[in-house]
């Protein structure tokens, strides 16, 4: 599953295939001068959370109870961190389409079927502008992004800082 959801986030050569002076950029100079990212995480978190080690379910449980009130949501707000850990700097995530869940065979081979399951990003992303988390936007070629704001910024930092991937809050990651 984390592959899943890590796979739409753009790595750092992507990323720094655009420049600051193009028409669309998917950068945050302002944020990124409040909101540190290597500041906010350690250089080991950084690579972890770069490589997707952290699962979704950490990122819910990390940012639980967020403003957003979702748990889609609260794997978005993730997919904002990996995405600024892999820049370096805070950047644009894609908008991410709903996708079903898949089987899961646990270590002992009982096989847990969650296909009938759909996680609702489309949802999950309109509740993040509604509640000033992000705001969307549209690059060059027409592919629509959700851009972190300063409120969901704030919220992270905050978040990171007690529960971060460093921290047991009783998830694995």
């Amino acid at each position: 599953m984390i592959i899943l959801i890590v796979a739409d986030i753009p790595t750092a050569g992507e990323i720094a295939a655009y420049k600051p002076e193009d028409p669309y950029s998917p950068f945050h100079g302002e944020l990124d001068e409040k909101y540190p990212i290597d500041k906010m995480l350690s250089p080991e978190n950084m690579a972890d959370v770069s490589d997707g080690a952290v699962s979704p379910m950490k990122w819910i449980s990390i940012f639980n109870s967020s403003p957003a009130r979702n748990g889609e949501a609260e794997m978005l707000i993730g997919q904002f961190v990996i995405a600024a850990a892999r820049a370096g700097q805070w950047v644009d995530i894609p908008h991410k389409e709903d996708e079903a869940l898949k089987t899961i065979t646990l270590p002992n081979g009982d096989i847990l079927d969650f296909s009938h399951v759909k996680l609702e990003f489309t949802r999950a992303g309109k509740i993040l502008i509604d509640k000033g988390l992000a705001e969307s936007t549209t690059d060059d070629d027409g592919k629509e992004w959700y851009a972190p704001t300063s409120t969901l910024l704030d919220f992270i930092a905050e978040r990171l800082k007690l529960y971060g991937p460093d921290k047991d809050t009783g998830s694995k990651a």
